[in-house]
């Protein structure tokens, strides 16, 4: 019994471990596939309402866009970690909008429009970066900020 306890407790330190090593990967590194496989799909199971959802969505969205900063900035965004960064982007994109819907339809107006800020927010900040690093992404993010300015829009009720 005991070295079952101490088993569980090992296994649980090392998650631990790999979960903070992991926080900071990009894609190439050895780690990357823990960060999106586990850590990720636990913290989408803990999401269970509309608002909290979202908000692990804007999370990712931040994440994936700094992932693809440091890869510029390092010179590794290959065109298929940029590819594969863009399109895990636009699937928390496509999220977070469905989400903010959600809570227009249940009129939870002020959830709304504070999540469609937010998500504003972090893709102004990022436009701003990659217009910096001269990225190639930047149409790719501009039509996006479009589109949770309109977002942002409708959320004024």
């Amino acid at each position: 019994m005991t070295k079952i306890f101490l088993s569980l407790i090992a296994i649980g330190a090392l998650g631990g471990i790999f979960t903070l090593a992991s926080g900071s990967a990009v894609p190439g590194s050895v780690l990357y596939p823990f960060k999106i496989g586990v850590c990720e799909s636990i913290g989408r199971i803990v999401a269970v309402d509309e608002t909290s959802k979202a908000s692990f969505s804007l999370e990712i969205i931040r994440q994936r866009l700094l992932e693809l900063q440091i890869l510029e900035q390092n010179g590794t965004a290959t065109p298929d970690r940029q590819e594969y960064l863009l399109s895990a982007f636009d699937t928390e994109v496509k999220r977070v909008q469905d989400e903010i819907t959600v809570l227009q339809v249940e009129e939870k107006f002020d959830e709304a429009k504070a999540l469609a800020v937010s998500y504003q927010n972090i893709l102004s900040k990022q436009i701003a970066v990659f217009n910096a690093l001269g990225s190639p992404a930047v149409p790719h993010l501009q039509a996006a900020l479009n589109d949770a300015q309109a977002l942002t829009l409708s959320s004024k009720k």
